[in-house]
């Protein structure tokens, strides 16, 4: 097998992992463009110059040698590691980070309140901090990296090296800059910071209780057009993307969601977010997190029910192709069947055989609309085995065969994409 291709499930699965635990990574080629430090525009906004900046790419680039791990530390107390990748030539390295550890929370607040650092960068650290993904431990990232390193080079044909950069002299003593245009930025920067924080949690609130209306109009006052913390606008846009869903899931867990179902959902944001290439879909994306995050509240938020009823519901919306007949359901719970029977009913307005095929429907109606999955295999997907009592569920939800609710949907979207590209000639 050839040796550069040889660990690509494994480096899959490791990329796969870093994004789960929201830790940035990225691939380079050392032939074609400069190491670029992801941080976030940080040393900009802080005005470094460009020999703190060389000094900074020097740390990366001399870290990088064959068969070894390079783990770095920058001078804001942020950490690295470097793998180069196999081929004939190093040309290509893999990145981890930045993230930062809990053992250097207490030197990031010993920094940031040294008395000759000027107060109005005090906001634009803590806002870089927030975004940084922090770990209790490294251990688990540490066996991470190994186990990749083992796979493209051997277990124990490498070693590790270790690198760090200490604190510029001009970061020591930041103070206000002179230019009027730069001041006039910082403030700009400052005041969107602090509007962001106090929104935070009318916005949250607005979120945990599903009010999609009330959640849109405060997001859409945030003056994020006056946002220049960040030299690369698609990027700024992500990282404020990665913030607003972070505030979203836990506005979401607030409301009452099982931390399950917002999991999920986060997940999948998070990956979309990286997936961007585009500045003009960042808005179509937090347009859907807002809708998305408050139905999950309406859709799965139990804080009303009894806790009986809260293991019903969410055992059903985790796995709908479960048995979730009465009887089963209530030998899971161990209680009376006919008990837990008047419970539900009194509770949710529903019998529990009613709310089952209501939620199995509006499973399969998503998966109508977003997949091209046979009616069949759909059915099975939402725990109904027989083809025709399926489509007799979903005609009596939805007064339409699951192929008509599918084909009015097709109809409805090139509709709309057609509109779109009407307007945009």
């Amino acid at each position: 097998m050839d040796r550069n291709t040889h660990y690509q499930s494994e480096f899959s699965f490791v990329k796969k992992c870093l994004d789960y635990h929201r830790i940035t990574y990225h691939t380079y080629s050392l032939t074609e463009q400069a190491v670029h430090i992801e941080d976030l525009g940080i040393r900009h906004a802080l005005g470094f110059t460009l020999q703190n900046l060389d000094n900074v790419k020097d740390l990366f680039l001399k870290s990088i040698h064959p068969n070894t791990l390079s783990y770095l530390t920058d001078e804001l107390s942020c950490h690295y590691i470097v793998l180069p990748l196999p081929g004939e030539t190093l040309d290509k390295i893999f990145v981890v980070g930045p993230y930062i550890t809990a053992d250097e929370k207490d030197n990031i607040y010993t920094f940031m309140n040294q008395p000759n650092i000027a107060a109005p960068w005090i906001p634009i650290l803590k806002n870089y901090y927030f975004q940084i993904c922090s770990l209790t431990t490294e251990e688990a990232i540490d066996a991470l990296i190994h186990t990749l390193a083992d796979y493209i080079w051997g277990a124990g044909n490498y070693s590790k090296n270790y690198y760090e950069n200490g604190l510029p002299e001009n970061i020591t003593t930041l103070s206000m800059p002179q230019d009027p245009q730069r001041r006039l930025d910082l403030f700009t920067n400052i005041e969107l910071i602090e509007t962001l924080y106090s929104s935070e949690n009318e916005l949250a609130n607005a979120i945990s209780h599903g009010q999609i209306t009330k959640a849109r109009a405060i997001f859409s006052n945030l003056p994020l057009s006056g946002f220049k913390y960040e030299a690369e606008p698609l990027r700024n846009l992500k990282n404020f993307s990665i913030i607003s869903n972070t505030i979203f899931r836990k506005a979401a867990e607030q409301g009452g969601v099982h931390p399950l179902y917002v999991d999920q959902l986060s997940t999948t944001f998070m990956a979309r977010i990286e997936e961007l290439t585009r500045s003009d879909n960042v808005f179509d994306l937090w347009t859907e997190m807002l809708q998305r995050y408050c139905s999950l509240v309406n859709n799965h938020n139990t804080r009303s029910y009894s806790l009986p009823i809260q293991k019903v519901i969410t055992r059903i919306n985790f796995d709908i192709t479960a048995d979730l007949s009465l009887k089963t359901t209530a030998e899971y719970l161990k209680i009376n069947a006919s008990y837990l029977s008047n419970l539900f009913k009194k509770e949710t307005g529903y019998t529990l055989t009613n709310y089952v095929n209501k939620k199995r429907m509006e499973h399969a109606a998503f998966l109508l609309s977003t997949t091209a999955l046979s009616v069949s295999t759909i059915a099975q997907q939402c725990g109904v085995l027989d083809d025709n009592y399926f489509i007799k569920l979903f005609k009596r939800q939805y007064q339409l065969t699951p192929s008509q609710y599918r084909e009015t949907i097709s109809h409805e979207v090139h509709k709309n994409d057609y509109i779109t590209e009407k307007r945009t000639l």
